[in-house]
């Protein structure tokens, strides 16, 4: 954290810790007088505005670190034993929280689009800063309204071999242990398509009605190609719907 001083003599300089802070760490803001000097009213400031009054006499506690809580903040307050100095004030210090991972992004393979019966991978991925690397991030699976994978620490889910009802909006949570941060991928559509079956057709003859059982027609029935329907007779096809 790099702090530059304008004023010929700074009496306050502000510090954040921990230096570099990371989305889940808690970030502490303490005001330093020069030379070690005691400070009284002292006060924080963002960007300009004043934050709610510290903790104790010269630090405050900012809570869990946001990729909001990025900033310029400064310190004000007065200096012991040098009561004509009145109120000083320190320089800006830009505090730059990092992201801890970025928001994963959900992968179905080999397709998103696919045919009734295949094997569905779906990989929710992301990963986290090299400087954190010894964290562990969870993984959940959702499905429309459903939960289909609660948070453990695989980030794929396998469907061995997926149905025409697996189809809809899919998404994924990447939480850090603890839950201090926790992000959401964008929604990917998956597509099962039913199979299709060949057309059942089915011959009916028509005989003289001198001939045959007493209602005068005599009927055969039997499994055909869909083609031009045979001389005396009619060719019945149905398609079966997709499961």
């Amino acid at each position: 954290m790099k702090v530059t001083y304008i004023n010929f003599h700074v009496w306050l300089y502000l510090r954040a810790s921990p230096d570099p802070v990371f989305e889940g760490d808690p970030l502490t803001l303490r005001c330093h007088g020069w030379k070690n000097m005691a400070l009284s009213r002292v006060k924080f400031y963002k960007n300009g505005k004043l934050l709610q009054k510290p903790e104790t006499r010269w630090s405050l506690s900012v809570g869990t670190a946001t990729l909001e809580s990025s900033g310029h903040y400064s310190c004000s307050g007065k200096v012991g034993y040098i009561p004509h100095l009145g109120t000083q004030t320190s320089e800006m210090v830009m505090v730059q929280v990092q992201e801890l991972f970025p928001p994963p992004v959900l992968s179905a393979v080999p397709s998103p689009e696919l045919r009734e019966g295949s094997p569905l991978t779906l990989r929710c991925q992301t990963k986290l800063h090299s400087q954190k690397s010894a964290s562990r991030l969870l993984f959940s699976f959702h499905r429309d309204e459903s939960t289909l994978q609660d948070q453990g620490p695989h980030p794929e889910l396998c469907l061995p071999g997926a149905q025409e009802g697996d189809s809809g909006l899919y998404w994924c949570w990447a939480t850090s242990e603890g839950g201090v941060a926790q992000k959401q991928s964008p929604p990917l559509e998956v597509r099962v398509q039913g199979e299709w079956q060949r057309p059942v057709c089915r011959e009916v003859h028509s005989g003289n009605r001198g001939e045959g059982n007493a209602a005068g027609s005599m009927e055969e029935d039997g499994e055909k190609e869909p083609s031009q329907a045979p001389v005396g007779g009619r060719l019945c096809c149905h398609h079966k719907a997709p499961r």
